[in-house]
């Protein structure tokens, strides 16, 4: 079903000077929950309501994982060959991806920077660069209260990629004992300053991965985790926005014996991503 009006409120914001007034409030009406925000993005993104099948996939992502599920479906809907056909131009990308994301129209700033950034480099980097920003977050938090949320993700900036980037390197390095990848993670550890350090800290990659993680379970996931961090550290680096998913799952829930599994996803957007997993148990002392 194709939405008549969204063509010509789109061409009045972009063409005539609402879009350039005082920050606008937009507010499309939609329900605060990830069937509201869903239902959103189809309008915005690609100009008709959803059909059955998105409707049930998407809404089953975000019914497992609410954040992570509508960050998906978020970055999926605004970046598929069905969206690229409706938003075909700069200034029609940056109208959805404020629309979409922020529930309003841009503000004067905003409108400058986010066409800019799409002119050059695409609507896919101005999604994740507005998925980092406090107005989205506060937007996802309310979406997802009281919602399943087991994992902890999001989409971060170059200092809190820095931070994320030493707590893997700490937890990478935490029960080492002669792993083959010790000597390495000390070696990153020690350039984890800010984000300055990201560079140096991704060209360890090739290192680690060329080492063998032997045979203790503590060892594997040193390794992982570390491969991570310089992964994290390089798209980082690069100035770009990093998306983490960080998921920590017990066998056992409750118990003093158990087996702990940790799960990352990091990659430059939530459709693109490396997976960095293993699993320690954890007995009593």
């Amino acid at each position: 079903m194709r939405l008549p009006w969204l063509s010509t409120l789109t061409a009045v914001i972009v063409a005539g000077t609402l879009a350039l007034a005082a920050p606008a409030r937009a507010d499309d009406g939609r329900a605060v929950s990830p069937t509201g925000e869903l239902r959103s993005f189809y309008r915005h993104a690609l100009n008709r309501t959803p059909d059955a099948s998105g409707l049930n996939t998407y809404l089953g992502l975000a019914g497992q994982d609410c954040r992570a599920g509508v960050l998906r479906f978020s970055y999926d809907l605004l970046n598929n060959p069905e969206a690229a056909r409706f938003l075909n131009a700069p200034d029609r990308q940056t109208n959805a991806v404020f629309m979409a994301l922020l529930n309003r129209a841009p503000d004067p700033s905003g409108w400058a920077t986010y066409l800019a950034m799409d002119r050059a480099e695409g609507i896919d980097r101005s999604t994740v660069d507005i998925m980092k920003s406090p107005e989205y977050r506060s937007r996802l938090n309310a979406i997802c209260a009281g919602r399943t949320s087991p994992s902890r993700v999001g989409v971060y900036n170059g200092a809190e990629v820095a931070d994320i980037v030493q707590n893997l390197l700490t937890a990478a390095s935490i029960g080492m004992l002669n792993c083959g990848v010790t000597s390495v993670v000390n070696k990153m550890k020690k350039k984890a300053k800010g984000a300055v350090g990201l560079p140096a800290i991704a060209a360890y990659s090739a290192e680690i991965s060329s080492m063998a993680a032997g045979t203790s379970a503590s060892c594997k996931l040193a390794k992982q985790l570390a491969l991570g961090a310089a992964w994290a550290a390089y798209i980082g680096s690069r100035n770009h926005p990093v998306y983490v998913y960080d998921l920590q799952t017990e066998d056992k829930p409750g118990t003093i014996s158990k087996t702990v599994r940790s799960t990352y996803k990091i990659g430059w957007t939530p459709a693109d991503t490396r997976t960095f997993a293993g699993s320690v148990k954890v007995a009593p002392f």
